[in-house]
């Protein structure tokens, strides 16, 4: 994959985030005991969705070594934000509404999901 190419799947997911976050938040439930930071993360959603497209492109058997051994090393010009592998992973989940706070990663059913 060029970096042109890179660059403009970046771009389209960039834009999807832009008008898919703030309906997300407005129908996220809040919890009202917990404070919550409002940092922004390092890793923008569009980096992560990026990163999660990228893996299906390059010939790598699971996540975990395609982002330690390809994204954190050979791509730092691309992605010069990159995070612990571990924060990666709670991000790539709050992408798809997958994390709780308090137990971590969820597992979930997907085809049940569908199919219902």
């Amino acid at each position: 994959m060029t970096t042109a190419n890179l660059i403009e799947i970046f771009c389209i997911l960039d834009e999807f985030c832009k008008y898919f976050t703030p309906e997300l938040k407005k129908h996220l439930v809040e919890t009202p005991c917990k404070q919550r930071r409002n940092r922004p993360c390092r890793l923008s959603d569009s980096e992560v969705m990026t990163i999660l497209v990228l893996i299906h492109t390059k010939h790598f058997r699971d996540l975990k070594s395609f982002y330690l051994g390809y994204v954190c090393q050979h791509m730092k010009n691309e992605f010069p934000h990159t995070v612990s592998y571990n924060r990666f992973v709670e991000r790539q989940a709050q992408q798809v509404g997958l994390y709780d706070e308090k137990r971590g990663c969820v597992d979930v059913d997907i085809p049940s999901l569908v199919f219902r």
